[in-house]
C-alpha cells in the first residue's frame, strides 16, 4: 500500500472521529456556559400559593402560579409559569429552589443544572473518545508508512492485463504456442 493510500485509508478511518470532535466541543462549551450561570448552591425551600390562574398561549395554556416565601426573616414573591396542569390553589405549599446568594432568584427544580452537567460530561467524553481514535489510527498509519519504507513492495506493472515476455531458459517455452 502506497503512503497515499495509507492517507486516504487514515482519512476515511477517522472523518467519524473529525466530525464528532467540534460538536463535542461546542457542547462542552454550551455546558459550561450554563454551569457558569448557575448559583453554587440552590437551598431547598416552601413557600405558600397566593394564586393560580391560566393563560392561553397558542393551541395550549400555562399555568401561572403565584407564591411568597420568607427567607431570613424577609419576604418575597415569585411567579413560576408552566405549561403543565398542576394541582395548585391559593394556600397550598410549595416547593422550590433559591440562589444562597441571591434569594429572590428562585427556580421549580434543579433540572437545568442537571442537563448542563450532563453536557459536559458527555461533551468531555466525545472529545476524549474522538482524540483518542485519531491518535490511535495516526499511529497505526504511521507504521504502516513506516514498514512501506523498511521493505518496500515490488512494483506492480501499469497493465494486468499485457502478457509477460517467456523466459528463454524455459524450454517448455516456444515462440508460437
Amino acid at each position: 500500500m502506497t503512503s497515499d493510500n495509507q492517507a486516504d485509508s487514515f482519512f476515511r478511518k477517522t472523518s467519524l472521529a473529525r466530525f464528532v470532535l467540534p460538536i463535542a466541543l461546542i457542547v462542552v462549551i454550551v455546558g459550561a456556559v450554563i454551569l457558569s450561570g448557575q448559583p453554587r448552591k440552590w437551598i431547598e425551600s416552601t413557600g405558600t400559593v397566593t394564586s393560580v390562574s391560566q393563560v392561553k398561549v397558542g393551541e395550549g395554556e400555562n399555568i401561572i402560579v403565584n407564591f411568597t416565601y420568607e427567607v431570613d426573616g424577609k419576604d418575597y414573591e415569585y411567579t413560576f409559569m408552566l405549561d403543565k396542569k398542576v394541582d395548585y390553589s391559593a394556600g397550598d405549599t410549595i416547593r422550590f429552589y433559591y440562589d444562597e446568594n441571591n434569594p429572590e432568584r428562585v427556580v421549580e427544580s434543579k433540572l437545568g443544572q442537571l442537563i448542563a452537567v450532563i453536557l459536559v460530561i458527555a461533551g468531555c467524553v466525545a472529545v476524549i473518545v474522538s482524540v483518542v481514535s485519531v491518535v490511535i489510527n495516526f499511529r497505526k498509519t504511521r507504521k504502516a508508512i513506516e514498514a512501506d519504507f523498511q521493505h518496500p513492495q515490488e512494483p506492480v506493472p501499469d497493465d494486468p492485463q499485457t502478457p509477460e515476455e517467456p523466459d528463454p531458459q524455459d524450454e517448455n517455452n516456444t515462440p508460437g504456442e
